[in-house]
């Protein structure tokens, strides 16, 4: 068997686009997918972690470029914030 009746014998045996995307169920929890809240559940909770995924090192690269900014602009204020960080964690390790 040649290389080209191979694939198709294989492309034969493959389910058809519809067939694959098809529901494993055949009645909804809505009438449109934008109103199904299965659907909708799912779509939170990619969008969530999506969010997360860009805000939290958003977040912390900010936190530590006011901690920079604040050692070298003032440092007089950043006795202050050694102090207070001393006197909420007075048993943590300095390096």
């Amino acid at each position: 068997m040649s290389s080209a009746n191979r694939w198709e014998s294989a492309r034969a045996r493959l389910p058809s686009r519809s067939q694959a995307a098809a529901r494993t169920f055949t009645i909804g929890n809505a009438d449109r997918v934008s109103q199904d809240p299965q659907a909708l559940e799912v779509v939170g909770k990619v969008r969530s972690a999506a969010y997360c995924a860009g805000m939290i090192p958003l977040k912390t690269a900010e936190a530590l470029q006011r901690v920079h900014e604040l050692r070298h602009a003032n440092d007089q204020a950043w006795l202050a914030t050694q102090a207070i960080f001393n006197a909420v964690w007075p048993t943590r390790s300095r390096f």
